[in-house]
């Protein structure tokens, strides 16, 4: 891939110029500069972002255990998270957050402008992957858990 190549990718206004609407400026957005203050300026922009739709994955994620863990058979008491969990949890997600960057300037300083920017894609699959492991997972324990407790229950 030449300069110009990348340089053009750099400027374009996103990576499908068909996409319109505030998911895709989110998912599908201009990548930064090869600089490290534009790479830097970039993943911060969408901290917030991420940090929202991976809370709200959590929090839903809690919602619907606690909705599955009131469902019967049980005879045990809900138990309420406490707040240093959720403090716990937004530290680790943020710290994970945190690699994207890493990991770009790595890219950057290994292969230079040979290769095509990597902050959209890096961004894409830490989002789903974080929405993973904070909503899906625990979704799909907490309703193993519940058939597990009702066949307990039955037999």
């Amino acid at each position: 891939m030449s300069e110009d190549d990348v340089t053009a990718l750099e400027t374009a206004t996103s990576d499908f110029p068909i996409a319109s609407g505030i998911l895709s400026h989110l998912l599908y957005p201009r990548a930064a500069a090869r600089r490290a203050g534009a790479i830097v300026k970039w993943w911060e922009k969408r901290r917030l972002s991420y940090n929202l739709i991976v809370g709200g994955g959590a929090g839903l994620s809690v919602v619907i255990g606690s909705l599955l863990w009131l469902l019967p058979p049980n005879d045990l008491p809900l138990e309420i998270i406490p707040l240093e969990g959720y403090l716990e949890f937004l530290f680790l997600i943020n710290l994970s957050y945190s690699v994207g960057p890493v990991t770009e300037f790595l890219a950057h300083k290994l292969w230079g402008t040979h290769v095509r920017p990597v902050d959209p894609t890096l961004f894409r699959m830490g989002l789903t992957f974080s929405l993973g492991l904070t909503l899906v997972l625990p979704v799909i324990v907490f309703v193993i858990q519940w058939v597990f407790r009702a066949i307990a229950f039955v037999f």
